[in-house]
């Protein structure tokens, strides 16, 4: 028996038709299992809504409720008995809300690690970033949508709970949040205001979250690389977070702000709640808009989810097998279907459909397998051996060698060039290759952004030490801007053996021809060595020498041969000395341009000067003025 109303079953007759009395003129009574219906008798033009909904007021709180319905063109007030219930205090709401901020925080720390991380994962910065730039929009998000329905049925009297926030794991934290009606809703106004209040309230926080989110993804850029391979999630933008990015700049796939992505949350929320289906949001608006006609809108919405499912993504498939057996495909009937809207609620309704299209995507989340890679293909042999003189250039391709199952994700990098020098004595530069032209870029550069398919092409230099050349290995880096990947090349210049002769003195004409005076027994000149390679050690001596009567001597050892060893870039000079031992004959010279072959008329000798890589040999010839 009820806490409230007449206690015997004639006088809960009695009760229901005098309350219903009051309110309306009656004329008969109908007595059923369940249930007592009163006819009344409603005049044209008469408005019955505020008096059917005082009426509601009465009788509800003493568990009657009653629904105003048409039987053959009559209108009657039928009144169910309801029991009284016991429903969970606010302590339970204060728990699942400390939960759901608990599970929600550790979910905003998974997104800051995964988008600007500082130490570990659970370390304090990540914690509080999480907590301020996730945790709180999310919920703010969340909270205002289901209180503008709590505030909303509160201004109808319509019993309502606050808040139950459900926790769940990251990467979310929670799966949303719900009020519990706990009385039928009177009218189709109460009923249209009511269903739109969470949409409109919660869209109106995550408009501005997301801008903000927007904003903070530029200032603020994500510092965590991502994997070089693996599965990518990219979210989709439906058409106001579309619109909202087209004026505020966005990073690339896979850089999302935490804040943005709690708008973007918040704009998931607002267009599955706004579906026309059972009693979701907007399955409410559509009720109060169509009346019973609503139903077919909510069989569309059920198919158009499954074949979505099917078609593209299977979470619409759990969404509308979440409907069919939860929370069910028809929508009741409000207490008073019969008044109609006003025109200031069908616009509502009708900006409520409008905000459905612009916030719901069919396909709000992709994946695709991914992988981010590059070459460095080197034109010239990875070992060169050049001469201290020289320089080596090594001239080098960047390809975009990544891949993606799905070109809506973008596999676009920046590299970072740099290299190292075993040999720290050694210089080397960086070109490059831009409209034909080599371009200084000096010790590093960091490229433009490579879409798929695309390269670059550079030149390293590398210049030897004079007084260190030897050898020098190098290792050309380049590292992805976007992932942690690191590709190597070694390469390797080493300075080769090589060397310069130069033979001098004053008596030595047309570069070879040693032109002897008269009266003049001894004659200088000079071998100059210049090692232009590796240290090296060059002997030089006399080949041969046709003229017993003359002899060559070197100056720095007064023996027919000599031995010199020269550091890289370094010269030295060694004195040779063409002598007459035996005054012998006379040389006769019978004109200018005609010599007397006798015995001391020509002098041809030979000079040889051997290094490791290589022997000259000179020769020349001396004739007597």
């Amino acid at each position: 028996m009820m806490a409230y109303g007449p206690e015997g079953y004639k006088d809960e007759i009695d009760f229901i038709q005098s309350t219903i009395g009051k309110y309306f003129p009656t004329y008969k009574t109908q007595v059923e299992y369940d249930m007592v219906s009163v006819y009344i008798n409603v005049y044209r033009g008469e408005d019955i809504e505020d008096r059917f909904d005082e009426l509601r007021k009465e009788l509800v709180p003493k568990n009657y409720i009653p629904y105003l319905r048409d039987d053959n063109g009559e209108y009657v007030i039928s009144v169910k008995k309801t029991e009284e219930k016991n429903y969970r205090s606010v302590k339970t709401n204060i728990v699942m809300l400390f939960i759901t901020i608990i599970t929600t925080l550790i979910a905003g720390t998974f997104w800051w690690h995964s988008y600007r991380p500082v130490g570990g994962f659970f370390s304090l910065h990540n914690i509080l970033n999480g907590g301020l730039f996730f945790t709180l929009p999310l919920m703010t998000i969340l909270g205002v949508h289901e209180l503008s329905h709590y505030f909303s049925a509160r201004s109808h009297s319509i019993h309502a709970s606050l808040p139950f926030f459900i926790p769940a794991p990251p990467p979310l934290g929670t799966i949303g949040a719900f009020i519990s009606i706990r009385e039928p809703i009177p009218d189709k106004k109460s009923l249209m205001d009511v269903g739109v209040a969470g949409p409109i309230g919660g869209l109106l926080v995550a408009i501005p979250v997301s801008i903000i989110g927007l904003y903070l993804g530029d200032v603020m850029p994500a510092t965590a690389p991502l994997s070089p391979q693996g599965m990518l999630w990219n979210f989709r933008f439906p058409a106001i977070l579309r619109f909202l990015s087209f004026i505020l700049p966005f990073g690339e796939v896979g850089s999302f702000h935490p804040t943005l992505f709690a708008g973007w949350v918040g704009f998931l929320v607002t267009g599955l709640n706004l579906l026309p289906a059972g009693q979701l949001d907007g399955g409410h608006v559509v009720r109060a808009l169509l009346g019973e006609k609503a139903k077919y809108a909510s069989y569309a919405a059920v198919i158009f989810l499954i074949a979505v499912g099917l078609w593209q993504y299977i979470g619409w498939l759990v969404f509308a097998l979440f409907i069919l057996f939860l929370v069910g495909v028809k929508h009741p009937p409000p207490l008073n279907d019969f008044t109609n809207l006003d025109n200031k609620r069908k616009i509502i309704g009708i900006t409520a459909v409008i905000i459905l299209f612009i916030s719901f995507h069919p396909v709000p989340i992709e994946q695709a397998e991914y992988r981010f890679d590059y070459t460095i293909d080197l034109e010239e042999s990875t070992v060169q051996n050049i001469t201290i003189n020289d320089t080596a250039v090594y001239t080098f391709k960047i390809t975009n060698t990544g891949s993606s199952d799905n070109d809506v994700f973008d596999i676009s990098d920046q590299y970072h060039i740099t290299y190292s020098l075993s040999n720290e004595t050694w210089s080397a530069n960086l070109y490059l290759l831009q409209n034909d032209t080599w371009q200084d870029v000096n010790e590093e550069y960091e490229t433009d952004t490579l879409e798929k398919d695309d390269n670059i092409t550079m030149r390293l230099e590398v210049e030897p030490d004079t007084f260190n050349a030897t050898s020098t290995d190098i290792q050309l880096r380049v590292d992805s801007t976007t992932t942690n990947l690191r590709r190597t090349k070694d390469i390797t210049t080493n300075i080769r053996l090589e060397y310069d002769v130069d033979i001098t003195g004053d008596d030595i004409i047309y570069q070879n021809i040693f032109l002897m005076e008269e009266e003049k027994d001894d004659y200088l000149f000079n071998v100059s060595i210049t090692n232009t390679g590796r240290i090296d050690t060059y002997h030089i001596e006399t080949l041969y020498i046709t003229n017993e009567s003359w002899n060559i001597y070197y100056t720095d050892s007064q023996t027919t041969n000599t031995t010199l060893t020269i550091l890289p870039g370094g010269s030295e000079t060694t004195g040779m000395i063409l002598t007459r031992e035996d005054n012998g004959e006379e040389i006769e010279l019978y004109s200018s341009n005609q010599i007397h072959s006798t015995s001391n008329v020509v002098v041809r000798f030979g000079i040889q000067v051997r290094g490791s890589a290589r022997t000259e040999t000179f020769e020349f010839v001396g004739v007597k003025a």
